[in-house]
């Protein structure tokens, strides 16, 4: 949804080029403000993703390659819209902008020490520091596993060693990729139940959309 009175800042690349976290918090409460005279009271923003794959069709969307700078862009991102009671979803849980060939959805690789050293401190600067409310995970997989069916990802690193509390939210049409793209179940496209018992039954910590 578009007003034709809303104001149209940078894309989120060019926050980053800003280096200047004041800034950006003072635009997020802007945000925050435009957003509620509409009655919206949720964003799906910011990311958390790095500008590692230079294919990838979404980088402009991204706060840069470096983990540090787009940590503190984000978390300055999420205080202010969330101090203008607007609530920030991060996403896209983990690592979403380094896929094979730079194509939308497709395969992360990186193993466990390139997932922590490099992917994951931007998420944690934004979600755990920022104090973010909902987080939103990601379509592709990464070294294999689904992140919205990643035990590892979603339950393991995001609950029980970051503490996270609240809610989790798949991207549009991501378990269905579960049947569809992963192979991983069989459900008629009417029939969700078959989805949410599965993630159900890993207790994957995922909910969906």
């Amino acid at each position: 949804m578009i007003s034709g009175n809303a104001t149209i800042f940078n894309s989120p690349i060019a926050y980053a080029c800003s280096w200047n976290p004041n800034l950006v918090q003072n635009m997020s409460r802007a945000i925050a403000q435009e957003a509620l005279s509409l009655g919206v009271n949720q964003l799906f923003a910011p990311l958390g993703d790095l500008a590692r794959e230079l294919r990838y069709g979404r980088v402009e969307e991204t706060f840069g390659e470096d983990s540090y700078l787009a940590g503190e862009i984000a978390y300055s991102y999420v205080k202010g819209l969330q101090a203008g009671n607007v609530s920030s979803t991060v996403k896209h849980f983990a690592a979403y902008a380094s896929p094979e060939q730079g194509l939308n959805t497709g395969p992360v690789h990186g193993g466990e020490r390139e997932l922590r050293t490099t992917y994951l401190p931007s998420y944690k600067r934004a979600i755990i520091d920022g104090g973010a409310y909902s987080i939103m995970s990601a379509y592709s997989s990464y070294d294999g596993v689904p992140c919205v069916a990643s035990q590892h990802l979603l339950t393991e690193i995001l609950r029980n060693e970051w503490g996270y509390q609240y809610w989790v939210t798949s991207d549009a049409g991501a378990t269905d990729r579960l049947c569809d793209a992963f192979q991983m179940c069989q459900s008629n496209p009417l029939d969700k139940d078959a989805i949410v018992q599965y993630v159900s039954f890993y207790n994957l910590g995922s909910t969906t959309s």
